[in-house]
């Protein structure tokens, strides 16, 4: 998927097209997340993906804290203005990936402030159909399968790879969600209402130094049922070798 025909922006609504991927994202309503999703022409009615909690920015975004919004590539790009003495400047990049059958959209938030001592908490969530869940244990790394409940089930990074595997059942694909693994300082899961899953990730606890900028990345990814497990692992491989999330 390399066509920037691939985002249609109007204003501040957003929409992804393609054969095998569909969604729509107001880069207004943040935490709403990525909504109307279809796959292969299949609406998936009780997904909301990616929502996103960022500081200082609360739903509806003011206009006057949206500094621009385009798109370069793949990517749909929205920039944000700092609106508190916190000066936070994050800037929100969904991108549109392909990997064979697989496809998905990879959200990184890029994280910048003028002042000391700052530690901004970015939270990310979503809402998928299915009542199955794996995850990757760091002493075997092997996917395993979980027992959730309606009490979330709180995981952490030095115990489990930050990914989680979930299937719904009579469905010919699994949904992935994975973040990169020195982002997150815990995840977690829960059995929600009407047989759907809710999980998200608690990304950056320690400070943000002055003038550096952060870069956090969550994948949301629908693979096909058929060898889930293994395609989960080598998606995750492919997120290790992404660009270091550190730069100045």
């Amino acid at each position: 998927m390399n066509d920037t025909r691939l985002w249609r922006v109007d204003g501040y609504q957003a929409q992804l097209h393609s054969s095998n991927l569909a969604c729509a994202i107001d880069v207004q309503q943040l935490q709403h997340g990525l909504q109307q999703l279809r796959l292969h022409g299949q609406m998936l009615s009780h997904f909301c993906l990616l929502k996103l909690s960022l500081p200082d920015l609360v739903d509806p975004i003011p206009d006057q804290a949206i500094d621009e919004v385009y798109v370069r590539g793949n990517d749909l790009i929205a920039s944000y203005l700092p609106v508190s003495p916190s000066q936070y400047a994050p800037q929100v990049y969904w991108r549109a990936q392909t990997s064979g059958s697989c496809h998905g959209v990879e959200i990184m938030i890029s994280m910048q402030t003028d002042t000391l001592e700052s530690r901004p908490l970015i939270q990310s969530s979503s809402v998928v159909a299915g009542n199955q869940v794996w995850c990757l244990e760091q002493s075997t790394k092997s996917l395993v399968e979980m027992q959730v409940s309606d009490q979330t089930t709180v995981l952490s990074p030095t115990k489990s790879a930050p990914l989680l595997l979930l299937r719904a059942e009579g469905e010919s694909f699994s949904y992935l969600e994975m973040a990169y693994p020195t982002d997150p300082f815990e995840f977690w899961v829960k059995q929600g209402n009407q047989n759907e899953l809710e999980l998200g990730f608690c990304l950056l606890q320690e400070h943000l130094e002055k003038g550096v900028i952060r870069r956090f990345r969550v994948a949301a990814w629908f693979v096909p049922r058929e060898n889930d497990l293994e395609i989960a692992t080598k998606l995750y491989r492919r997120l290790l070798l992404a660009d270091p999330p550190l730069t100045t």
